[in-house]
């Protein structure tokens, strides 16, 4: 766990501050050790650990594409009558990533917005060579 100071008179406030770090390791760089905050909220409905863990999985495969590396995600998955939607939010230093997608499985919207984050990290790098 992530351990914060907790000056805060509102214990909501308090309680936003703890985060589980998830550690990834990458195989082709020696010893190097990314840490990464994973932030898995859902609305209207509690989520099972395999979707939990799946979204995990998904969001992790985004640090190959941006060199500088994304410092946390927060996924927001919300269940709807007939619609599942999914909003995944990657912070850089410096710049926000955001992607949504909604489909009848939440699975595939999960797919869809972590695909379209993937294209916005790629124009991204593209831009920053450019320059």
């Amino acid at each position: 766990m992530l351990t914060t100071t907790r000056n805060f008179s509102n214990p909501a406030l308090n309680y936003a501050l703890d985060y589980e770090i998830k550690t990834w390791r990458n195989p082709n760089m020696n010893n190097d050790v990314r840490q990464r905050i994973i932030e898995v909220t859902a609305r209207h409905f509690k989520a099972p650990k395999a979707l939990r863990t799946f979204c995990e999985k998904e969001v992790r495969k985004l640090n190959r594409y941006y060199e500088e590396g994304i410092l946390d995600y927060h996924i927001i998955l919300t269940h709807g009558e007939k619609i599942e939607e999914v909003e995944i939010v990657a912070n850089s230093k410096g710049h926000r990533f955001v992607a949504r997608d909604s489909d009848e499985k939440m699975d595939r919207a999960v797919v869809l917005a972590v695909e379209k984050i993937k294209n916005q990290l790629n124009r991204h790098r593209e831009k920053m060579v450019e320059k």
